[in-house]
């Protein structure tokens, strides 16, 4: 089998042109495969197209198990269905960033339009938050560093501050336009999620679901390194409004399920969520107490 790694047009008009062609083995073609995909997604090894619930790859699979394609077809088959998989995700990605932006200041005052134009120029604009999310992207099983983003150096002695609101609206333009390019990226995913919750926006599709997604993968890795990130993600909370808070600490009860860890979040950002949880097996039991006082059968 012979792959074209290179050609040359010796002469256009004649149609005469000068190609190479590598013939690589299976080893080579597999190392290959995910070296290109894990530029897009740092965890992908492709055995694990065998556990993947996509339809597509099933098929191709269970094709490969019975003998009708071989190792090398299947390769190529995983590629173009990643390929197209990646790549259409990420027109549509684009198309969403764009419509929410416009929906967000249509109808609306000049400030608006102002604020609409600073995001746009926050969406392009690369600087060192928008190389700091490159990092990230590429490098995203170190959960320690995700919410770096969100602190700036204020002296030469390396003390941070919490990024102003300016710049958390240009940060989020910026995750906006990486996830054009980086699906299913568990650290993307959950930035998306933080600066969706402090728009208020934890509804959208790049907020709840993708922090979500997130915190499961997080979690099935270290559940330790999971509720260390969500510890950080709680020092944030003057980006959030009460409601917000509220939204984090449902999400973070349902994955956790320990009360230990939403008293901790009450503590934190005294938010009404927890109080109800915390506060109403106590309200119950109260109840049942005042109501056997009075003489009431339970």
């Amino acid at each position: 089998m012979g792959i074209v790694s290179d050609w040359v047009i010796e002469d256009f008009f004649n149609g005469t042109l000068e190609i190479e062609f590598q013939c690589p083995d299976i080893d080579t073609l597999e190392s290959n495969i995910e070296d290109t995909v894990r530029k897009y997604d740092p965890g992908f090894k492709l055995d694990g197209i065998f556990s993947s619930d996509n339809e597509y790859y099933k098929v191709i699979c269970e094709k490969l198990t019975r003998g009708s394609i071989d190792k090398a077809q299947f390769i190529f088959l995983v590629l173009l269905l990643w390929s197209y998989d990646h790549f259409v995700y990420n027109r549509r990605q684009s198309q969403k960033n764009v419509y929410d932006e416009c929906v967000e200041v249509a109808g609306k005052d000049a400030s608006a339009e102002a604020a609409f134009k600073a995001k746009l120029e926050g969406y392009f604009r690369h600087d060192k938050s928008s190389q700091r999310l490159l990092h990230l992207a590429e490098n995203s099983t170190d959960t320690g560093l995700w919410l770096s983003v969100f602190h700036k150096d204020v002296d030469e002695e390396g003390s941070k501050e919490l990024i102003s609101e300016t710049e958390l609206n240009t940060l989020s333009a910026q995750i906006s336009r990486f996830l054009e390019s980086y699906k299913d990226n568990q650290c993307l995913d959950y930035l998306s999620g933080v600066v969706r919750l402090a728009a208020d926006q934890f509804d959208d599709t790049d907020g709840e679901v993708r922090m979500s997604s997130s915190l499961d993968k997080v979690m099935s890795a270290s559940r330790e390194s999971a509720l260390t990130l969500i510890r950080e993600t709680l020092s944030l909370k003057k980006f959030f409004s009460e409601e917000a808070r509220g939204r984090l600490a449902r999400l973070v009860h349902e994955k956790f399920g320990d009360q230990q860890v939403l008293e901790e979040i009450n503590q934190e950002f005294e938010d009404p969520y927890s109080y109800h949880t915390l506060l109403s097996p106590l309200a119950a039991r109260l109840q049942r107490l005042t109501s056997s006082y009075k003489g009431v059968d339970w």
